[in-house]
C-alpha cells in the first residue's frame, strides 16, 4: 500500500508511527522556549494529557521547584508523578476553587504559582 491509502484506512505506516510524537514535543520544546527560565519557580499545569505530561517532564528538566498538576481523572495524575510533577491535585466537578487554591497556597508555602498553563485538549463526540 502506498501512504495515501495507509491515511484513508486511518493507520500509519510502522516507519511512520514513532514520528507520531515530534510534532507535540516541538510544540512543547516552543512553548517552553517562550517561558524562558522557570528556575524555582512554582508552574500549575492544568491537563495531565499526552501534552500536559511531556509539558511537566520538560519544565521538571527546567529548573522548577513546584509542577502542579490538576486533571479530572486519577490515573493521569499517577502518569503525572511520574513524570516528575512534585504535587497533583484531582479536580472533580463541581469544581471547588476554593479547595484549590487553598491546596495550592499550601503547597507554595503562600507564594502561589509564577506560572499557570492550560494544557486541556478538546473532547470530541
Amino acid at each position: 500500500l502506498d501512504l495515501i491509502q495507509f491515511i484513508e484506512r486511518g493507520r500509519l505506516p510502522l516507519f511512520l508511527s514513532r514520528y507520531v510524537m515530534a510534532q507535540p514535543l516541538g510544540t512543547i520544546l516552543h512553548a517552553c522556549d517562550k517561558l524562558g527560565s522557570v528556575i524555582n519557580a512554582n508552574i500549575a499545569i492544568v491537563g495531565q494529557g499526552q501534552n500536559g505530561l511531556m509539558m511537566a517532564q520538560m519544565l521538571a528538566n527546567m529548573g522548577a521547584r513546584h509542577i502542579i498538576t490538576l486533571d479530572m481523572l486519577e490515573e493521569r495524575l499517577t502518569y503525572s508523578k511520574k513524570n516528575k510533577a512534585t504535587h497533583t491535585i484531582h479536580v472533580t466537578v463541581p469544581m471547588d476553587i476554593g479547595a484549590i487554591q487553598k491546596e495550592v497556597e499550601i503547597i507554595t508555602r503562600g507564594e502561589m504559582c509564577h506560572v499557570a498553563i492550560d494544557m486541556v485538549g478538546h473532547q470530541g463526540n
